[in-house]
């Protein structure tokens, strides 16, 4: 009789090993490969276990500081406000979250913007954002590509997926069985209406799917949801 496998726990992490991830995302963010958006998802498939809850916090805002950076010198001019709390430092959602709340879909309203610029309401009230653009002075086509965005995305992923303090929960029903749930909430690019050059929507993805097959994992269905928020 054959005997069961018995699953090993997850080896324990090496500063070397730490530091070798470390530098892999700090030179695959904003890169425009495919195998540089993929290796986000690798890192979490395979090293999310290993790392300390204490190290995948660190690397959440680290590799948000490195989305900013990215975002700062591309054609965006994206500044974010340094003393804005760690916990709300996240570049690429807020930047997806003013393009939907001001209806910012095409290369032309782009063009119109020589930068954006969040900022922090007080240094008594560090919790609210708030951004203010500033207009081109002369009319030009913007350059931004939608690649400029996409190839961030699966980074800013991995930094949700890694921020266990913004986690949430619900109550999933599918075929009349009831499933709590721990997700993260991200954007993803989402159908365009017609005139529109980009599109993105706020999902909620499942921790245990995302770490299985991060690259390919999907998000929950809104129908679904029966409570958000245990």
């Amino acid at each position: 009789m054959a005997k069961k496998k018995v699953e090993e726990e997850p080896k324990e992490m090496s500063m070397y090993e730490e530091d070798l991830i470390w530098m892999s995302y700090r030179y695959c963010i904003g890169r425009h490969t495919i195998a540089a958006s993929m290796h986000a998802g690798e890192i979490a498939k395979h090293e999310y276990f290993r790392l300390s809850p204490e190290r995948r916090q660190f690397m959440a805002f680290d590799i948000r500081r490195e989305i900013a950076s990215t975002l700062s010198f591309g054609p965006l001019n994206f500044r974010m406000d340094p003393n804005i709390k760690e916990e709300n430092y996240k570049p690429l959602e807020l930047l997806l979250e003013f393009f939907d709340d001001n209806d910012i879909h095409t290369r032309e309203d782009l063009a119109k913007i020589a930068s954006i610029h969040t900022h922090i309401t007080s240094y008594n009230n560090p919790q609210g954002i708030y951004i203010t653009t500033r207009p081109k002075n002369v009319k030009e086509e913007s350059n931004i590509s939608t690649f400029d965005i996409l190839d961030l995305i699966p980074w800013a992923n991995l930094a949700a997926c890694f921020d266990v303090n913004n986690h949430k929960w619900c109550t999933v029903n599918v075929n009349g069985k009831e499933k709590t749930i721990e997700y993260f909430e991200v954007w993803v690019e989402a159908n365009r209406k017609e005139g529109q050059d980009f599109n993105f929507a706020k999902v909620k993805i499942d921790v245990d799917s995302y770490l299985k097959n991060p690259n390919y994992c999907g998000y929950l269905i809104e129908d679904y949801i029966v409570k958000d928020g245990v």
